[in-house]
């Protein structure tokens, strides 16, 4: 799972699945800490150390619907709502425009781990659109915002999703660029026939970087991609 060891950080007053709730997310490999009041809550979150936060909501719980935003304010984090059987549909107060999910309890199982990992991988893609620059790749230069690729031999354009796709193994230095990440954040889903169209692109990409020994643009089998740029000694590396 790409999302093991992800840490979540839960308050759930009243609702009677959170330990259910809790060891089915262990077991899955997520490092999860249940506030159990609010002091503690806040306290956590100041300290910016998770990835998701899990929060319920039941009748009679009108004080914690303020939680998302005070959430977005002090770390931007994610937020799941899990909403009480008896709960009213509508949330009151800030809620309403600062949760990413919300769940109707009881929840089956496999659902719950789905939605909080389309949730993650969300956020993670919009975490990186916000990211532009210049990348140094070898002897080149690339603009991801006017999608050109810059060469000893001349500009080349990109198209939308190339630039895309290099914009991403940029962001990720020379560590692995997962398919699943690639997938949801430039085609917004992952199945069989987008991560086919995906590895022509690639096959495209790789093509770009012929003329560079000091570029390679590697598959990691069933696992994802791999931009890497070795260190140079004639000094080409250098803008």
């Amino acid at each position: 799972m790409d999302d093991q060891g992800k840490k979540i950080i839960s308050y759930c007053p009243g609702l009677d699945e959170e330990i259910r709730m809790l060891d089915l997310l262990n077991s899955r490999g997520y490092d999860v800490f249940a506030a159990g009041s609010l002091p503690r809550l806040l306290n956590a979150l100041c300290q910016n150390r998770y990835d998701l936060a899990l929060f319920s909501f039941a009748s009679g719980q009108e004080n914690i619907t303020d939680l998302p935003a005070t959430v977005r304010s002090l770390c931007n984090l994610p937020v799941i709502f899990l909403v009480a059987a008896d709960a009213p549909v509508a949330f009151p107060g800030r809620a309403k425009n600062c949760y990413d999910d919300f769940i109707k309890c009881p929840v089956n199982e496999e659902e719950l781990i789905l939605r909080i990992e389309r949730v993650l991988s969300c956020h993670a893609a919009r975490k990186i659109k916000h990211r532009t620059g210049i990348f140094k790749i070898g002897m080149m230069s690339f603009d991801p915002v006017n999608r050109i690729l810059l060469t000893p031999h001349g500009n080349r354009d990109l198209t939308g999703i190339e630039s895309k796709l290099l914009h991403l193994l940029c962001l990720h230095g020379n560590n692995i660029l997962t398919r699943k990440l690639a997938l949801e954040t430039i085609w917004g889903e992952n199945d069989y026939f987008k991560a086919r169209s995906m590895d022509v692109y690639v096959t495209r990409l790789r093509k770009l970087f012929r003329s560079d020994t000091a570029v390679t643009l590697s598959n990691i089998h069933n696992v994802g991609f791999r931009l890497n740029v070795k260190e140079r000694t004639d000094g080409k590396n250098r803008p």
